[in-house]
């Protein structure tokens, strides 16, 4: 819906990105919706009736907008990663593996921050590119447990939070 919404040009009033990429999308074109919490609008700016039709097909979703739009206008979108964010370590301690020993009970992910321009041509020609907006995926912690002390040092660093922002407190 969130496609279909930027590829006609439409305007987007709400929208966050999924926490962690989706691997159905490339990562700054999806849309997250959470009962209550987040929601996704855009705005009809046509002036006129827009009919949206979806369906599932080969276990695909198809969304089409049917209404009253310009033959000589169109959008493509792309995005970019600005930059990608380090696995941050976590440890935890462990009274079953044999003193100084440690394990790797979960590999992080990395986490990125990208930019998406939706650019407009008017006859074919570029007459806007415009970024549209810049999404966070958080990094996910690689978890490694430790024999001995219960309570050990975390060499992680700032954690980043939402829109490439450093979370500067620490514990």
């Amino acid at each position: 819906m969130y496609n279909a919404a930027l590829l006609t040009g439409l305007d987007i009033i709400e929208r966050r990105n999924h926490s962690l990429p989706v691997k159905y999308l490339p990562k700054g074109l999806d849309a997250t919706f959470a009962s209550g919490a987040i929601n996704f609008r855009f705005k009809n700016n046509t002036g006129k009736s827009l009919l949206i039709h979806a369906e599932v097909k080969n276990h695909q979703l198809m969304v089409k907008f049917f209404g009253t739009f310009p033959e000589n206008v169109s959008y493509a979108l792309e995005s970019r990663t600005i930059e990608t964010l380090s696995v941050p370590v976590k440890y935890v301690s462990s009274t079953v593996l044999p003193d100084g020993a440690q394990q790797v009970l979960q590999d992080g992910q990395p986490g990125y921050i990208v930019e998406t321009v939706r650019t407009k041509r008017l006859d074919g020609k570029v007459v806007e590119s415009k970024t549209i907006t810049r999404d966070t995926y958080k990094a996910q912690n690689r978890l490694i447990a430790r024999s001995g002390h219960s309570s050990l040092p975390d060499p992680q660093g700032p954690s980043m939070v939402e829109d490439g922002i450093s979370d500067t407190k620490q514990p």
